[in-house]
């Protein structure tokens, strides 16, 4: 078998950047698919609803699920298992914001209201998932402190500015 790839900073970034497009390109399908904003504007109430959904899910992805176990200060190539850590980051991330992506488009299948449901979901939530996914310095630095707590030297941030 041979050894595993090394990732790169610039796969993370292509990783992110074609999440977040065929993201916007499924929610443009669903919205032609379900005829545009032909119905008549929702109710406040179904409004909000996807917002709390999509506020959710960023919650999760901000707070609660983003535990990295730390790198001990003798870990064998840090820099390597850094990178690591931040893709699997990453892509819980993305399971968190498109999961309330999904369910904002499961809720406009089921209305009669439906495309304006994807477009009140889907900008907002293509914000998010940009947002918490892209590899920004803030991103990069929580994890980078994250990963650095027991005093291992990660050098995710340099890493990300040097490729």
């Amino acid at each position: 078998m041979p050894p595993p790839q090394e990732t790169t900073p610039g796969e993370v970034r292509k990783l992110v950047l074609v999440q977040v497009g065929l993201t916007a390109l499924f929610l443009v399908v669903i919205f032609v698919l379900l005829d545009g904003l032909d119905a008549d504007r929702p109710a406040i109430w179904l409004m909000i609803l996807p917002l709390l959904v999509l506020a959710l899910g960023a919650f999760l992805a901000e707070r609660s699920w983003l535990r990295v176990a730390p790198l001990t200060a003798n870990a064998p190539d840090p820099e390597s298992a850094g990178l690591a850590a931040f893709v699997s980051h990453t892509l819980r991330k993305f399971v968190l914001c498109e999961g309330a992506l999904l369910i904002c488009v499961i809720l406009a299948f089921v209305s009669d209201r439906a495309g304006w449901l994807v477009v009140i979901a889907g900008v907002p939530g293509l914000a998010v998932l940009a947002f918490e996914a892209w590899p920004s310095a803030r991103n990069l630095s929580l994890t980078a402190a994250m990963l650095d707590a027991q005093g291992a030297e990660s050098r995710l941030l340099e890493t990300f500015e040097t490729a």
